[in-house]
């Protein structure tokens, strides 16, 4: 239900929005939908570039995915936008 509430507000309601790109991509990375969680992931990235939940979770499905060389840019990006570090 949570994907459909996502997918809906990116459908009907604001196609920009970062934040629910990020949490549908969440949602199909715990479904074990990777490239879908990808491709979710990617579009919030694009629409918020400093956002480190979604760098980090792309990060995470390009592992999944055995892509490390896409991984480790975007652990990379993480890193250098978390004020953390």
């Amino acid at each position: 239900k949570a994907i459909q509430a996502f997918e809906r507000q990116l459908r009907y309601v604001d196609q920009d929005h970062a934040e629910a790109w990020r949490m549908l991509g969440k949602c199909h990375a715990e479904n074990d939908e990777d490239r879908k969680a990808i491709a979710c992931l990617e579009r919030a990235v694009d629409r918020d570039p400093y956002s480190t939940e979604a760098l980090l979770a792309l990060a995470v499905s390009y592992v999944n995915e055995l892509d490390y060389g896409r991984a480790l840019h975007k652990l990379q990006a993480w890193i250098g936008h978390n004020p953390e570090f």
